[in-house]
């Protein structure tokens, strides 16, 4: 599978601009999700299963903020992305997860909410110690 990442509230913003010229040097297919995508499956938005039957189109709130999901790749190429951000200076993306068999069934709202969870039970270990 060719690495891909979904990006969530990225288009049309300078952040969205430096973080593709970087994936583009990477080699890296780009998917911008759709609020109407929201209820397709992680793994089908990202090619790598397809559904039987077609999810319903989502019409509800858009996601409320940034979110990037990293779909094949390796951990060197997790890094080296990161590293990359870092030298651009851009603030780093705190929603990012990697696709994994458990939540590649999950739909785009599924995984905002358990990535927003992790992230803010991070924070408060952080702040804890």
């Amino acid at each position: 599978m060719k690495p891909c990442v979904l990006l969530y509230h990225f288009q049309g913003t300078r952040r969205g601009r430096l973080l593709k010229s970087i994936l583009v040097t990477m080699g890296v297919r780009i998917k911008n999700v759709e609020r109407s995508e929201y209820r397709k499956p992680i793994g089908e938005l990202a090619g790598i299963r397809k559904e039987e039957k077609e999810a319903e189109s989502y019409e509800g709130e858009e996601l409320p903020e940034e979110m990037m999901i990293m779909c094949g790749f390796t951990q060197s190429m997790i890094q080296e992305l990161l590293i990359r951000i870092r030298r651009q200076r851009m603030a780093p993306v705190d929603l990012k997860a990697v696709l994994t068999p458990t939540n590649q069934n999950w739909n785009s709202l599924e995984i905002y909410e358990e990535i927003k969870k992790e992230h803010r039970m991070m924070h408060e270990k952080t702040q804890a110690d």
